[in-house]
């Protein structure tokens, strides 16, 4: 009976080569080799179609002749001596079956009938190109009559190859090349046959090795999130990994400092994948700054093949923390609550604080330090204890971190304001006599930011701040003092007034009640003129205008009646007095004046002379004065 021997080949042997580096361009290629593989132990390498790196050889046989291998059985397994389909060259019936003195697997003698396969299924998870290479040697002791053949087929039972071993009579080797496309889990089958039932006809030597491009795997970091930012400063790394055949059970971790996967890594970490998923923490925690992760993943062709996942930067930040404006209008409680929204990060601490600075920056001691708890989304919320008083003030929140960095919020400005403007009222004092028709009001003013730039005096006519108002007044705040003049004039009588500052929030200060008395203003031309007997006119002038006011201008004193003061002269009006003056305001000083010898002479001579005194003054600030009056010149004995 005709034997077939059939040679089928899957993964055997993997070639291995040092790890590539990152980016390498060399190509990795999975090796198969079937004398390598090939071992004695039992099970065997029949037929488990183990992952790359085990052995996912077949073995089969069949006694109908078929050389169909999708019909035949597999061999269970392979303990020496109770296989009758292979041995190897050193021992026919019961030696090692794995080639140890020589590679190569071998066919002793068996039933009539009896046919043989070897087959390779692919393990990978994509279709492949394979390359095929070996050879088939007739081991027989000659003389034999007929020569063994061999057929080489693919997944779909297409032949690749076939032939026959040389002639009778000789021993001759067959190489074996082939590139089949297999799909995933396809098999490639090699037949061998002997026309006879002759042991010492039927010994060939198989020598196969099958190999295919690696691919690399495709690693991913997916946390930390690209562009994300953590105060944990040992943050735990996670993504995918390849799980398909040949793909690496190794991941590395590189991390690089700044916002590019180049130079040299701050940190690299080495873990095993967990199927399709890996997860690091680095060994020592990052200083603030940005970095680059980068995870690689290497297949386990010769030479490895890299596969680099895309870069993800991140950053390690301080706590981020925000402290919610208290408003721009001050508030009107002393102890007011203070919110915010602080860091939730793991990496951050549980509280934060709240330093309160007196004045419109956070500089100096702060005058207040209150810690906040941290909610569960952030929040925080703080109520100022003990009470603030009326001011301006600036509040900071701080919030640290696990790594000990602290991040702080911008500044918030805000006022109290509990109280209503300490506004007071000095000018008329109490009790006050006003001797000036036009009178000047002034007094003291709160000054904080928060109050009014004008203080208000009202005026009423009577002892008291009561009734209808006879007029209001604004006076604007310089400093801390503010200064107004009732811009009319005032009858002579009883008046009290009373000033007031309000601020923005609503509050009105008022100053004490003061009464006071206006009285008449003495007339501008005294009531006597008079001239002694040294020929000297005297006249009182008053300068009715406000304090820090004066007059300027001309005083002229004439006789009525008119005299003839030369023998033979003219006859007229004679000039008793004209002078120049300055007066301060409120004053009434004597204006003196020489007159000539002649009219001293004339004037002499009368007890009374009726005059007309003329006063012309023009204040600094005010209308012109034109004041007149009739009198009598009086003679005084000096």
């Amino acid at each position: 009976m005709n034997r077939v021997r059939f040679l089928g080949f899957l993964t055997g042997v993997l070639v291995f080569a040092a790890l590539a580096l990152p980016g390498s361009a060399l190509a990795g290629t999975y090796t198969w080799d079937l004398a390598t593989d090939f071992t004695a132990t039992s099970p065997g390498a029949n037929p488990d179609h183990d992952q790359y790196g085990a052995t996912p050889w077949t073995y089969q046989e069949s006694v109908s002749g078929s050389t169909t291998p999708s019909t035949f059985t597999l061999l269970p397994t392979f303990t020496p001596g109770s296989v009758a389909s292979w041995s190897d060259m050193t021992t026919a019936n019961d030696g090692a079956l794995v080639g140890d003195n020589q590679p190569g697997i071998f066919v002793e003698p068996g039933s009539g009938g009896q046919v043989v396969a070897v087959g390779w299924t692919s393990p990978m998870s994509q279709t492949a190109t394979v390359s095929i290479n070996g050879s088939l040697s007739d081991m027989s002791a000659p003389p034999c009559l007929y020569a063994t053949s061999y057929v080489l087929e693919d997944q779909s039972g297409n032949v690749l190859q076939s032939g026959t071993l040389g002639s009778p009579m000789s021993g001759t080797t067959a190489p074996i090349t082939a590139q089949p496309t297999v799909d995933p889990g396809g098999s490639i089958f090699l037949a061998v046959s002997s026309p006879l039932d002759d042991p010492a006809c039927e010994a060939t030597a198989l020598s196969l090795q099958i190999s295919a491009a690696g691919t690399a795997p495709v690693p991913t970091v997916t946390g930390p999130a690209s562009g994300s930012s953590s105060t944990v400063a040992t943050p735990t790394f996670a993504g995918g990994a390849g799980a398909d055949f040949g793909d690496g059970g190794q991941v590395t971790l590189r991390v690089y400092s700044g916002s590019a996967a180049s130079g040299a890594p701050v940190q690299t970490v080495n873990v095993a994948r967990s199927g399709a998923t890996w997860s690091a923490t680095l060994g020592s925690p990052l200083p603030l700054g940005t970095y680059t992760a980068q995870a690689e993943q290497d297949d386990i062709a010769s030479p490895p093949d890299a596969g680099l996942s895309a870069p993800v930067t991140f950053s390690v930040t301080v706590p981020a923390i925000s402290l919610s404006a208290p408003g721009s209008e001050p508030l009107t409680t002393s102890t007011p609550t203070l919110t915010g929204t602080a860091d939730d990060d793991p990496g951050s601490d549980s509280f934060a604080v709240v330093e309160i600075y007196a004045g419109g920056a956070a500089a100096g001691s702060p005058v207040l330090r209150l810690p906040a708890s941290v909610g569960p989304a952030g929040q925080f919320a703080v109520q100022v204890s003990p009470a603030l008083t009326d001011g301006t003030y600036t509040a900071v929140a701080a919030q640290g971190s696990l790594a000990g960095n602290t991040g702080l919020s911008a500044p918030q400005a805000f006022s109290v304001d509990t109280q209503a403007p300490a506004v007071t009222l000095v000018q008329p004092g109490t009790g006050a006599r006003a001797d000036l028709l036009k009178l000047a009001f002034s007094g003291g003013a709160g000054d904080e930011p928060f109050d009014s730039s004008v203080v208000t005096v009202a005026l009423y006519r009577g002892k008291t701040a009561a009734g209808t108002r006879l007029g209001t007044v604004q006076a604007g705040v310089s400093g801390s003092t503010w200064s107004a003049r009732w811009p009319g004039t005032l009858r002579p009588g009883v008046y009290t007034a009373v000033a007031s500052q309000t601020d923005v929030v609503g509050h009105v200060g008022v100053s004490a009640a003061h009464t006071f008395r206006v009285l008449p203003l003495p007339p501008v031309i005294g009531d006597v003129a008079t001239i002694n007997r040294a020929g000297r006119v005297s006249v009182k002038i008053a300068c009715n205008e406000p304090a820090g006011d004066s007059c300027t201008g001309t005083v002229l004193v004439l006789t009525r009646a008119k005299f003839q003061p030369l023998a033979g002269g003219p006859i007229g009006h004679l000039t008793v007095m004209f002078a120049y003056v300055h007066i301060l305001a409120g004053q009434t000083p004597t204006i003196t004046r020489k007159v000539l010898a002649p009219v001293a002479a004339v004037l002499r001579r009368h007890l009374k002379v009726k005059v007309t005194i003329s006063a012309n003054l023009r204040p600094v600030n005010g209308k012109a004065i034109h004041a007149t009056a009739r009198d009598s010149l009086r003679r005084i004995g000096t």
